[in-house]
């Protein structure tokens, strides 16, 4: 468009202006210029980088280089390979880096990392069957030899448990709680205590008359609390609702803290040993056809699989089953992830497969295995009676080692040596020590001096600085003293 011919004097003025501008500041007007004389306009500023990148990418000459001469090849930096740190004895494998480079790290010297974590678990596996033949040398009489490719992967391991450890608590302590929370939780307290230190018998004694007279001469209100609480906690979940109906004293376990012990498994972790409850159900059956003696166990495996055992046995009694290689292979097919599906149309073809196994006693997976295996629960009427009963010792023998605990005893240094013992025996007082209990009628006892009921008696915390130490922390500190003196 000619701004001239149509608009004359408008044009006229425009290049005036145009012309006193340039004379002015020595500078074109660019608006002007792009409708009048029709010339492109320039390139915008902005544009002047990816120009200057792209001048510089044509060049034909190299940028100046940054690394050394050929004659002097570089050198190439070597990252150090951190060990992997062994969680459970070398069973379980967490490989951790320096930079937080997740992937990147194990990727750049995963063929190192992966002979340092083949020769680990050869390793495990040489120290499994060590265990196991180390069983077999040390005379544990009663019980067939265990496979040891059975332990291959499995947690907990450790030498064979032929020794036990026992606990005696009173029930006052959960008394003098102020309400039913407090109480489920304080049992859930020590049950943790327990557990986390491998005690392997909790008795729960009588210490009050007053208490036992106001239960009508049997046992008071609050042993049967304290004894279920503690049995419910060290059941295994998928036993819970076979073995425990619903009951007031079970109201607040949902405050309970879970035990997570090595017996209460998920349905995809294989152990040479798991817990069962027997079922009611048809006759077990061979292949042929024909009807054989045994039972159905149900042990928490995936898609409800129903353990076969030679034993017959009644519905409803809590076994413990030692599992042959047709569990494991029934685990290890409906794990979670690529190794199986984990469909129920899967769990309903492997439910036709025979999966086998034998009752054994509730002591073999700690003696032959060096698993823990829970703790038993037993209550006493009085502490006279915590002595006289040993349920561990099948012989009869009874506890060949007690020691009392309290702040009037012999101070534990460093230099005690623990006495060789086979059953050990803890026993705590209450609010007012061992001394108040043995006064009381309900102990049942002659003496009048606590230390003459114990060869040991003990103080696991001199010097304290409150005036009281309450029986539940009394339990942690004694353990895990115990706990360095217990080769």
């Amino acid at each position: 468009m000619d701004l001239e011919g149509e608009l004359p004097g408008t044009a006229k003025r425009a290049k005036k202006k145009r012309r006193a501008l340039e004379d002015e500041h020595n500078a074109p007007d660019t608006s002007l210029r792009q409708g009048a004389d029709r010339t492109p306009p320039p390139p915008p500023k902005k544009r002047k980088k990816n120009h200057q990148a792209k001048d510089l990418s044509e060049r034909s000459e190299p940028p100046p280089p940054t690394h050394k001469a050929p004659d002097a090849p570089p050198k190439k930096k070597q990252k150090k390979k951190r060990k992997p740190d062994a969680l459970d004895d070398g069973i379980q494998l967490n490989i951790l880096n320096d930079d937080g480079g997740g992937e990147d790290h194990m990727n750049d010297g995963n063929e190192g990392q992966e002979q340092q974590v083949t020769k680990q678990r050869a390793k495990q596996r040489k120290k499994n069957l060590k265990m196991v033949g180390r069983a077999e040398a040390e005379g544990v009489d009663g019980y067939p030899p265990l496979d040891a490719s059975l332990l291959d992967g499995v947690p907990f391991v450790a030498p064979p448990r032929l020794r036990t450890v026992s606990v005696a608590l009173p029930v006052s302590i959960v008394a003098n709680a102020q309400s039913f929370e407090l109480r489920a939780y304080l049992v859930g307290q020590i049950a943790r205590a327990l557990t986390v230190f491998g005690v392997d018998e909790v008795v729960i004694y009588e210490d009050s008359a007053k208490a036992v007279s106001e239960g009508g001469g049997g046992p008071s209100r609050w042993l049967s609390f304290f004894c279920c609480n503690l049995q419910y906690l060290e059941c295994p979940q998928y036993l819970r609702r076979a073995l425990f109906p619903m009951h007031p004293d079970l109201k607040y376990a949902g405050l309970q803290n879970p035990l997570d012990a090595p017996h209460q498994m998920r349905q995809h972790h294989w152990m040479p040993y798991r817990e069962g409850v027997v079922v009611a159900g048809k006759g077990v059956r061979e292949s042929g056809g024909s009807d054989v003696e045994g039972s159905w166990v149900d042990c928490g495996l995936a898609g409800g699989q129903k353990v076969r055992v030679t034993q017959a046995i009644q519905p409803g009694v809590r076994v413990t089953v030692r599992l042959d290689a047709s569990a494991k292979a029934f685990i290890e097919d409906n794990a979670p992830g690529p190794k199986g599906s984990g469909s129920s149309k899967q769990f309903s073809k492997i439910q036709r497969r025979s999966v086998t196994g034998t009752v054994v006693s509730p002591q073999e997976p700690a003696q032959r295995a060096g698993l823990y295996w829970g703790y038993q629960t037993r209550a006493a009427s009085s502490l006279q009676e915590v002595f006289t009963h040993c349920p561990l010792d099948p012989g009869g023998g009874g506890y060949d080692l007690t020691i009392g605990t309290s702040e009037r005893g012999d101070v534990l240094t460093r230099d005690y040596q623990m006495p060789p013992f086979k059953h050990l025996l803890i026993v705590f007082g209450g609010l007012g020590g061992l001394e108040e209990i043995v006064e009381d009628e309900q102990a049942h006892v002659t003496a009048s001096d606590p230390r003459e009921l114990f060869d040991q008696y003990v103080n696991v915390c001199p010097g304290q600085t409150s005036r009281t130490i309450r029986t539940e922390e009394a339990l942690l500190i004694t353990l895990a003293a115990f706990k360095l003196l217990v080769p």
